[in-house]
């Protein structure tokens, strides 16, 4: 964790799209969201949203679960960031009428049809600057940095500048120009077997995250379904994972 007051975030993830709105503007985004499969991403109903505070949606570079920490204060000095890679800050605006903060994924989110649990932080009331730092998994990979525990993504908000005007380009923040993880694609599938890569991306001495590169099209290419067990030999080890 960056920050002594910081809130971690763990939320079950099957796209490449997060969305930050208070509580009580569900039933909004819920329309706009339903719209926009219309009108594309970048949709006049969602570049409103942005612009009024309402929701602000960013990008991620592939489908991992959530794992963020919201905070609030300053964004984070170039001391906190020293200990990894970092993609280029990017700065939106966000009100909270009533404090209560969702981040949702799209696997999250409450239309009624997704069962996976968002996340609320409870923050005081108001207009947020919201600072969104974003780890540089590709960076990341490359300096083979297995000590690293912490959050993926964190979000810092303070107080929006009285009179300060925000008119955003675009409806999501997105990740800009990062090149794709090196494990991206490397993998292949014969016979129903899939032989990709495991990435031990981060470890403590008690905890051990393995990462599998199977992504949604090989999800689909294998038939699995949610709920499905999988043997994976990796490294002299057999492990049994929960789809």
């Amino acid at each position: 964790m960056y920050r002594n007051n910081g809130v971690r975030v763990d939320v079950y993830n099957e796209g490449l799209r997060v969305m930050l709105y208070d509580e009580s503007n569900l039933a909004t985004v819920k329309s706009a969201l339903a719209q926009s499969e219309q009108e594309g991403f970048q949709s006049p109903t969602l570049l409103s949203l942005a612009q009024s505070g309402t929701l602000v949606l960013f990008e991620l570079i592939q489908d991992d679960p959530i794992d963020a920490e919201v905070a609030l204060g300053e964004p984070l000095t170039a001391a906190e960031m020293k200990p990894a890679e970092w993609l280029p800050v990017k700065t939106a605006r966000i009100d909270l009428p009533t404090g209560k903060l969702r981040v949702d994924s799209f696997s999250s989110f409450p239309d009624g049809t997704n069962q996976e649990p968002g996340a609320v932080v409870d923050l005081p009331k108001g207009k947020y600057e919201l600072m969104l730092h974003r780890i540089d998994l590709a960076a990341m990979a490359e300096k083979e940095d297995d000590a690293y525990d912490d959050p993926e993504q964190v979000i810092t908000l303070r107080p929006w500048p009285a009179g300060k005007k925000y008119r955003p380009q675009t409806a999501v923040l997105r990740c800009g120009d990062q090149r794709p993880a090196p494990w991206v694609n490397k993998y292949r599938i014969k016979g129903g077997v899939f032989n990709g890569q495991v990435i031990s991306n981060r470890f403590d001495q008690i905890h051990h995250r393995l990462y599998l590169n199977l992504d949604m099209a090989a999800f689909k290419q294998l038939n699995l379904q949610r709920g499905m067990r999988l043997e994976l030999a990796a490294a002299g080890r057999t492990y049994t994972l929960l789809c």
